[in-house]
């Protein structure tokens, strides 16, 4: 097993491989030897580490070489409980979004302090509002004229559909 440090990447057919994979040009012993590396990661997370991560490597044959992690020097989040995971997106310097998965059941989408709606509950809910508005503003015009007066109702309508966020979803 050995280091090295990612000096770049790319999507293309391994050496006697099938299909695209990861691979990382990495310098391993000094910065004139660089070698091609297949990322191998675990299934269903994938990731392209940025330049300068350090990737330990497996020598599976005499040409074949594979880096099962690697480490981009960013500190890991303090403040994750044990049992949680933090997934996130870097520059190589600084983490630019993320997720994290907590053990109290929340997920936390780049940060906390905000909540998401179930957007279709909220939608139904301004509707009857604008009802019940609309309702009472026909029972103040009505007891308006009752006295003599005048007065045009101007019906209200909510409309929520500019703060549905299309890509996110929450069960029922």
């Amino acid at each position: 097993m050995q280091t090295g440090l990612i000096k770049g990447s790319s999507y293309r057919v391994n050496r006697d491989g099938s299909g695209k994979k990861l691979l990382l040009e990495v310098e391993i012993t000094d910065p004139d030897d660089i070698q091609t590396v297949e990322l191998m990661t675990q299934a269903g997370d994938d990731i392209n580490p940025p330049d300068n991560s350090r990737v330990t490597i497996i020598k599976i044959g005499s040409a074949w070489k594979i880096a099962i992690a690697s480490d981009d020097g960013i500190a890991p989040d303090e403040t994750l409980n044990k049992g949680e995971r933090k997934i996130y997106a870097s520059d190589g310097t600084d983490i630019k979004s993320f997720i994290n998965w907590l053990v109290n059941g929340n997920v936390q989408i780049n940060g906390s302090g905000d909540f998401a709606v179930r957007y279709d509950a909220l939608s139904t809910i301004l509707d009857t509002l604008a009802t019940d508005i609309n309702t009472e503003l026909g029972k103040i015009a009505t007891a308006i004229t009752g006295l003599g007066g005048s007065y045009t109702v101007s019906p209200i309508s909510i409309n929520a559909s500019s703060a549905k966020i299309e890509t996110i979803e929450v069960p029922s």
